[in-house]
């Protein structure tokens, strides 16, 4: 699939592609699957849903940077550690990565010219802080 060196950077790009893929494979093959099959999609399905944090802190980013980028290029991955909202559904194009342990432990990650940065927030309406810092990497993307 790639010539070339394999880096950590690659390595976790092609694993939120894989994640996305099994994601398509498990809606699109669920009304295929008999009961005598020994796979159980309703825990799987429970897995990869996304929680109601996600979905709140997509839609508060997503509406912050909406002058900037067209919405409908505004997506994420979800994944077990980080959800992840991104520009043009490129996993390289990251906009920020929100870890959502729970209710009281909401961090969240971006780059800049500095480097990553890291923010720890209370209440997941504390996003609407950093939208000056995620309006700048929009433009740099």
């Amino acid at each position: 699939m790639h010539t070339g060196r394999k880096t950590k950077t690659l390595v976790d790009v092609f694993r939120e592609y894989t994640k996305i893929a099994l994601k398509s494979l498990i809606s699109d093959d669920k009304q295929k699957v008999n009961s005598d099959n020994s796979l159980d999609f309703e825990n799987i399905e429970s897995q990869i849903t996304m929680t109601q944090l996600e979905i709140e802190s997509f839609y508060i980013v997503k509406s912050m940077l909406r002058k900037f980028i067209a919405p409908e290029n505004i997506n994420f991955i979800d994944s077990d550690t980080h959800f992840t909202i991104v520009a043009e559904n490129n996993p390289e194009k990251w906009i920020c990565k929100i870890n959502l342990k729970n209710e009281k432990q909401i961090s969240l990650h971006y780059t800049n010219d500095v480097g990553e940065l890291s923010y720890d927030f209370e209440s997941i309406d504390d996003l609407y802080e950093l939208n000056n810092q995620l309006v700048d990497i929009v433009k740099n993307l």
